[in-house]
């Protein structure tokens, strides 16, 4: 599938580094680098996301660094996505997708049962 990617940047003190890293490999993203912010304990983190796998991202976030992390994230590129994007263990909220991207996933399910 082609799926548009989000660019996110991740700003957070060095002991929730691991944590993060964590969520954004559950969630398929490409992390890009990895930098102290000059003048501050903080480091910055760049990645990109595909944009299914951003839906509820910010909250577990929060919720994996006791939200001493805030991220940013703004439409990047486009890019066929790696691994399986019926995946299952990646909860995706539909009340945030729109009609069409929802249309999308179900042909895609109806075309992988097909085969």
């Amino acid at each position: 599938i082609n799926a548009e990617y989000m660019g996110a940047e991740v700003l957070c003190p060095q002991d929730c580094i691991q944590a993060i890293y964590t969520l954004l490999t559950r969630r398929r993203a490409h992390i890009s680098s990895e930098q102290p912010k000059p003048g501050t304990p903080l480091y910055v983190l760049k990645a990109d996301i595909p944009g299914l796998d951003t839906f509820g991202f910010e909250t577990d976030l929060r919720m994996h660094t006791a939200g001493q992390a805030i991220v940013l994230t703004c439409f990047d590129h486009w890019e066929i996505a790696p691994g399986d994007p019926l995946d299952r263990t990646i909860p995706v909220s539909y009340t945030h997708l729109t009609l069409p991207t929802i249309l999308l996933v179900q042909i895609s399910v109806v075309a992988v049962s097909l085969k």
